[in-house]
């Protein structure tokens, strides 16, 4: 309504499915509860889908599912954009950053061969948390010089820790200032996505994946869908769907040099050549330039 009356071009751009993914996570007596909100918010987002000039996603998933709720064809201004990640290299002191792990207990300059994370410790973690697990106990079990360095924080938190509490090899740090997470990231063979098969991650790639391949770190993951696709087509990672065949994955990057960097030189070029935020929001930027000419001329006549 406000984009009307001050004649602006009003666009939807989707990179969840709320309030869809609510009824299908919900159960029992949260999800009878929760139904009048998730009514009221699904007549808003039809509302707004219908009054959009464009609707706009994350993927190609995510622009046909403002689509169904505008219940119109989808028009030549709806398009998708992939998430951009900014290159976050940046100069710090390597000293001080390796003093501040010693203290954490995660020696950066050892033989160890460190997994890396970063992110929100909530539901999805938790429930993608056990095959992880398992490859650490076997990882222990049989003395490999392997460690999992978890970094953030979340709902869920403790949950995931007391879960890991005989594991000396998983190791949560809590929330990491940028710069000492950058030198963790180049001192780890391959970042790790613990995400569990959910239809919205399904459908779109993690800001925990952009940063990874941002790094230049092989990406492990027991995602479907879009992820495991990217994965597989562009040579960037490992995929795994149970505790051994982490195990596997992981032994076979602390083992062989040559498939760990290629892997890594797959994902940095991957991530370079296609998701780079100055590629994409540049894109982006000239496409909200053609929404708005063809509202203007729509709606005034204006050229």
């Amino acid at each position: 309504r406000i984009a009307r009356r001050v004649g602006a071009a009003f666009v939807l751009d989707a990179r969840d499915m709320w309030p869809d993914i609510l009824q299908s996570e919900l159960h029992g007596i949260k999800k009878i509860l929760a139904y009048p909100l998730i009514l009221t918010m699904r007549r808003q987002l039809k509302y707004a889908s219908k009054a959009a000039d464009a609707c706009l996603g994350i993927t190609e998933f995510f622009v046909d599912f403002l689509i169904a709720h505008a219940d119109r064809r989808r028009g030549a201004l709806d398009k998708s954009f992939a998430l951009g990640f900014k290159d976050q290299r940046e100069e710090f002191d390597e000293e001080l950053a390796l003093n501040y792990w010693h203290k954490k207990g995660v020696n950066l300059d050892s033989d160890t061969k460190f997994i890396y994370f970063a992110g929100r410790l909530n539901k999805t973690v938790f429930n993608a948390i056990d095959p992880v697990i398992g490859a650490a106990k076997e990882l222990q079990n049989k003395k490999r010089n392997v460690k999992f360095v978890f970094c953030g924080s979340g709902q869920y938190a403790d949950a995931v820790k007391n879960k890991c509490i005989s594991l000396a090899n998983m190791v949560f740090v809590g929330e990491i200032p940028p710069e000492n997470l950058q030198i963790l990231r180049q001192n780890s063979v391959a970042a790790i996505q613990p995400i569990e098969n959910r239809k919205d991650y399904l459908n779109s790639l993690s800001n925990k994946f952009f940063e990874s391949i941002s790094a230049g770190l092989p990406v492990l993951t027991s995602l479907s869908g879009l992820t495991r696709d990217v994965v597989n087509e562009n040579q960037c990672g490992l995929i795994y769907d149970s505790d051994n065949e982490l195990y596997t994955a992981v032994s076979r990057l602390c083992q062989d040099d040559v498939l760990r960097l290629n892997l890594a030189t797959n994902a940095r070029s991957l991530f370079l050549s296609k998701f780079e935020s100055s590629l994409i929001y540049g894109s982006y930027a000239e496409h909200l330039e053609l929404i708005l000419e063809t509202s203007m001329i729509r709606d005034h006549g204006l050229d």
